[in-house]
């Protein structure tokens, strides 16, 4: 096991998702004999880039570590390894259910999302992808829950809020839509999908 795999690991494993980053840079950097591409940092990159909201960032990542069947297999056996041997850690079980949903899934990473709950329940990013899982499957008011529950363990979630108020949107409650996407802008005054959202929904309400 490398260095910048060992760093990446304990970052992931204790929440440090900046150093997680810089760790998993490192270690795409370093290529394996023969020049091949491991796709095991490209995943952590993407599973950060998750949790922060980058979905452009995460889809290039997910393209370099869960589009190919040796990539996710190699993936997989590496998380299953995490997991074993951290299985009292939220964040192992966290990481394991962004791999599941994103591999197809999402049944069982639902499993994983719900232990690493259990295992830190002031964690925002759970319920986060609890609710978009419930999202994918139409179950709208199961969604808005999950939603609801990340923004109250974590205020400043940014993401989490503005799925909520996308969710809100999609069901015509403009009123509870609107001030998820103010807080975002207080939070984030750059956000443009956030000002997007806003403009649109005071468009619905006939306010702009």
């Amino acid at each position: 096991m490398s260095e910048h795999q060992t760093t990446c690991e304990a970052a992931l494993l204790s929440g440090a998702w900046d150093r997680a980053v810089d760790a998993a840079l490192a270690w795409a950097r370093h290529r394996e004999p023969a020049g091949r591409r491991d796709p095991r940092p490209h995943f952590v990159l993407n599973v950060v880039q998750l949790l922060k909201g980058q979905f452009a960032e995460a889809w290039t990542s997910h393209a370099l570590s869960l589009q190919d069947a040796d990539d996710i297999a190699r993936v997989k056996a590496w998380l299953d390894e995490l997991v074993s041997g951290h299985v009292d850690q939220a964040a192992a079980h966290l990481v394991m259910g962004l791999f599941l949903s994103q591999s197809g899934q999402s049944e069982l990473s639902m499993q994983s999302y719900r232990t690493a709950a259990q295992l830190a329940p002031h964690s925002a990013y759970p319920h986060y992808f609890l609710a978009q899982i419930h999202e994918r499957a139409n179950h709208v008011e199961m969604a808005i829950k999950e939603y609801r529950e990340a923004v109250r363990l974590d205020p400043a979630y940014a993401p989490a809020r503005t799925n909520l108020g996308v969710a809100y949107q999609e069901q015509g409650r403009l009123e509870m839509a609107i001030p998820q996407y103010r807080e975002v802008i207080k939070l984030n005054p750059n956000d443009a999908v956030a000002h997007a959202n806003l403009a649109c929904a005071l468009a619905e309400q006939g306010k702009l």
